[in-house]
């Protein structure tokens, strides 16, 4: 089959197998085009890079973070285009756009995206999901390999000894700095960290036997005994006692007391959470959730005296 144009003034006479390139063109043009946002789906699903719409209440900047909510497009979602064969549940099936939101801490930790454009509000883009592109980085340790989304914090990444994002090159010195970064990187957690007890709350409902602890990472800076220091830019949070996982208010305690001889008629004793201060070795636990916990063993020890 030969294609060539035609000149102006020259009669078409078009072969038959010309004519149906052109229909079977046309045809295949308008399938691809039927439904409003509709793309091509292998370019979306292999490139990293999806819509997103910025839904923070501000405009962005090219190459700011934002968390990501619900999808645009629901796969149950009905319209007047009628059921599943079109309307929003066809968009669904082909792009992948999200809602795009202020990061939070606590719930978009790997889950966020990098604008590839400027953004106004409520206006929809492109922006990267996963693979190597440039974004701002708040660096507080310039030994740091890693970041991950800032609480309330669009404009840049924070740097750290964990995180979803993998920094490759990052310009010297602490501070908000440009990064080439890999997004969707594994997190990297250490396999155990030291910390300080710095307070302890107890749990209502356990009888006294659980407690919430905060702490601080702490490196050491001396040798033998004591030389422990908080870490400057190092974790702190919440921590849990492994030991006290079993405790409820009747039966035998983690560290192998039973409740029923703490009270008695003649003596009177409880169980004492970790004390402020202590040094433990703390280890990160990822729930199914995405989560990242930190849990130590210390064996309580139980106080009172006899009446």
């Amino acid at each position: 089959m030969s294609l060539r144009k035609v000149l102006p003034g020259e009669p078409f006479v078009a072969p038959a197998a010309t004519w149906n390139a052109f229909i079977d063109a046309a045809q295949d043009y308008k399938d691809r085009t039927a439904d409003i946002g509709r793309q091509p789906m292998a370019g979306v699903r292999s490139s990293g890079i999806i819509t997103v719409k910025n839904e923070s209440g501000s405009a962005r900047r090219q190459f700011d973070v934002l968390g990501l909510g619900e999808p645009i497009f629901l796969p149950n979602s009905s319209s007047s285009s009628g059921g599943s064969s079109g309307g929003a549940d066809q968009s669904f099936r082909n792009m992948v756009a999200f809602r795009g939101l202020m990061p939070s801490e606590d719930e978009h930790v790997g889950k966020f995206v990098v604008l590839l454009e400027p953004l106004a509000a409520n206006a929809v883009g492109k922006a990267c999901i996963s693979g190597v592109c440039q974004v701002r980085v708040n660096v507080t340790d310039k030994d740091h390999e890693f970041a991950e989304v800032a609480d309330g914090k669009a404009d840049a990444l924070e740097s750290g000894d964990t995180g979803s994002v993998k920094i490759l090159w990052k310009e010297d010195g602490t501070g908000q700095k440009w990064a080439v970064v890999h997004l969707g990187a594994a997190i990297q957690q250490p396999f155990v960290i030291f910390g300080r007890i710095a307070s302890s709350s107890q749990v209502s409902g356990y009888g006294g036997n659980r407690y919430t602890y905060q702490f601080a990472q702490v490196e050491k800076t001396g040798s033998g005994y004591g030389g422990w220091t908080d870490m400057q830019g190092g974790i702190s949070g919440t921590a849990y006692n492994l030991i006290e996982d079993q405790n409820f208010t009747s039966g035998t305690l983690g560290n192998g007391v039973s409740i029923s001889n703490l009270t008695t008629d003649k003596a009177r004793f409880t169980m004492r959470p970790a004390p402020t201060g202590t040094r433990v070795m703390l280890m990160p636990v990822v729930t199914t959730n995405g989560q990242t916990e930190y849990w130590f063993s210390y064996e309580n020890g139980v106080d009172g005296g006899c009446l």
